[in-house]
């Protein structure tokens, strides 16, 4: 689950210090379908709290990337 926190953090973090943030969530939110659709597909297992932490992830980096930016 920590993997898939900071992989979700650290993409819409980096996307957020371009200035494009909204690329980063769409980006964060593919990437973490698309894992977790591969991981049923090769290990007969979808989990949704693989999904939860991709989505604290993303909205940890919203908050933080936004209090920084201002």
């Amino acid at each position: 689950k920590v993997l898939h926190f900071l992989a979700c953090y650290g993409v819409t973090m980096t996307f957020m210090v371009s200035g494009y943030w909204l690329v980063g969530v769409i980006l964060a939110v593919i990437l973490s379908i698309v894992k977790e659709l591969f991981d049923q597909w090769s290990y007969g297992g979808f989990s949704w709290g693989d999904i939860l932490a991709d989505v604290v992830g993303i909205l940890s980096a919203l908050i933080i990337g936004g209090v920084l930016m201002r």
